[in-house]
């Protein structure tokens, strides 16, 4: 590693300490000293992330701000950065370091919203034997040919198991996938991009968003999804409680400590009295099938840990617009 890759691995760990704090209040865990390893251990996956993926180079390159900003969402989301988990990925943009889900972790945070108990997501290649149906009797059958071309995918689906054994499924054809990928990722055209490397990853992802979209899942996880639609296609996104009320455009003109005000018209009301404000306006909006699985149980949730009220009060202001 050269000298200048040191030094600015070592600027990354700076800015990562200087906001442990920041860091340590979105985390949820009581022990004071396994928050603190746990913070470790999102600091030590980020740099490793940098100085192991293959965009190493341009990450960096990146400000130390969009490194944090990734750092915080993987927090946030309970998340593990890079690795071969790969539930999510530090993206670099012109300078700056993008925060993107793998599907793994797509999968994670759904399961971990209780309905639905796991997944299948698999790639057909082209010998194999594959029938699906959509309507009213809808199913998938798939028989891998041990014969079949890796290289050569026909169709990628993801399958989701509920508790009381029912299923939801989606299925795309690679060709689609591809397209979906060139009409929304901002990166599929760059040689380095994962969409040219390692396609088929990326159109199996593509494959849970779109059953995702169906499924029932919590506040958190369908802002992780709409943060990551946004980077993804290069739509500005508020990323941090810290950064409220603003987009990160470029380092040039967003810092970390620029931006405190509330993304609410200032209200010296408390916390929960403005969460429920917010809640009987998205009512009064007719927005409730934006909320169609997202029932008052997330609410509830929220009332029983004060923890959460600032983060609850935030998605539900930002299906507002305000």
């Amino acid at each position: 590693m050269t000298t200048l890759a040191v030094s600015k691995l070592n600027e990354f760990r700076s800015e990562l300490e200087k906001r442990r704090d920041r860091l340590a209040a979105i985390i949820d865990e009581a022990n004071p000293t396994l928050k603190q390893g746990i913070i470790d251990r999102h600091i030590s996956l980020a740099l490793s992330s940098i100085t192991n993926s293959r965009g190493s180079a341009k990450l960096l390159k990146c400000s130390p701000e969009s490194v944090y900003l990734c750092v915080y969402q993987a927090a946030r989301f309970k998340l593990e950065i890079g690795g071969v988990m790969g539930e999510c990925y530090m993206v670099p943009y012109s300078g700056v370091a993008t925060f993107q889900l793998g599907y793994p972790g797509i999968i994670k945070m759904i399961i971990r919203d209780g309905q639905v108990s796991h997944f299948n997501v698999k790639t057909v290649n082209d010998k194999d034997f594959f029938e699906h149906e959509d309507g009213t009797n809808p199913f998938i059958k798939h028989i891998p040919s041990f014969d079949s071309d890796l290289e050569t995918a026909k169709a990628h689906y993801a399958i989701s198991h509920f508790h009381n054994r029912q299923t939801m499924h989606k299925a795309i054809g690679h060709r689609q996938a591809m397209e979906w990928g060139e009409r929304y990722s901002k990166s599929f055209s760059y040689n380095d991009s994962a969409w040219q490397t390692n396609p088929n990853p990326m159109c199996c992802k593509t494959a849970v968003v779109m059953l995702g979209k169906f499924l029932p899942k919590s506040v958190e996880t369908a802002q992780a999804l709409l943060i990551d639609h946004q980077n993804e296609t290069g739509e500005t996104v508020p990323v941090d409680p810290d950064y409220r009320g603003e987009a990160i455009v470029t380092p040039a003109t967003t810092t970390a400590d620029k931006m405190h005000d509330s993304i609410a018209p200032k209200d010296d009301r408390p916390v929960l009295e403005q969460l429920k404000a917010a809640w009987e306006m998205l009512e009064k909006d007719e927005q409730k099938t934006m909320l169609e699985h997202w029932t008052f149980d997330s609410f509830k949730t929220a009332k029983a840990d004060p923890g959460r009220h600032e983060g609850l009060l935030f998605d539900i202001n930002q299906l507002l617009g305000r």
